[in-house]
């Protein structure tokens, strides 16, 4: 059984790179993997809210990279994470998985020097929840008469 061209040419996917500038996003798919330099890599597509385009970006887990992978944390408003002090990919995966947030997306050329997507930072929503503020032990003066001598 064969399929047909004609039925098909409504269904045509663009692929062209978006305009520069900031988008609101869905995390639609994370996939845990290895880079080419052997490092552990997070695979993300998003979709574009309001729309059928997608935007991918990957998060390599190197210490040189820990702040994209902070600010992705931040995006969503996860106050927990972005304390750890130990990472994993699957864990940041499981975070960010259906939650919304800002991209910022530039165009630059891919390896064929085609136009392509690059992702260069991430902020919350406005309907993001505020990480509520760390909490200081309160500053206490001692009155004269509180003293046992």
């Amino acid at each position: 059984m064969g399929v047909s061209a004609k039925q098909a040419q409504g269904e045509k996917k663009d692929f062209t790179a978006l305009p520069a500038g900031t988008y609101e996003v869905e995390v639609e798919d994370t996939k845990v993997g290895i880079s080419g330099s052997k490092n552990e890599k997070l695979d993300i597509t998003f979709k574009v809210v309001g729309g059928n385009r997608k935007i991918f970006d990957n998060l390599t887990f190197v210490q040189a990279a820990a702040w994209k992978i902070l600010n992705i944390l931040e995006a969503i408003g996860d106050t927990k994470l972005v304390e750890s002090e130990n990472l994993e990919p699957k864990e940041v995966a499981n975070a960010i998985y259906n939650k919304r947030m800002m991209v910022n997306v530039t165009v630059g050329e891919d390896k064929n020097g085609k136009d392509r997507n690059n992702v260069t930072g991430y902020a919350p929503t406005k309907h993001t929840p505020k990480p509520s503020p760390k909490r200081q032990a309160a500053s206490v003066t001692p009155d004269d008469g509180d003293l046992p001598f």
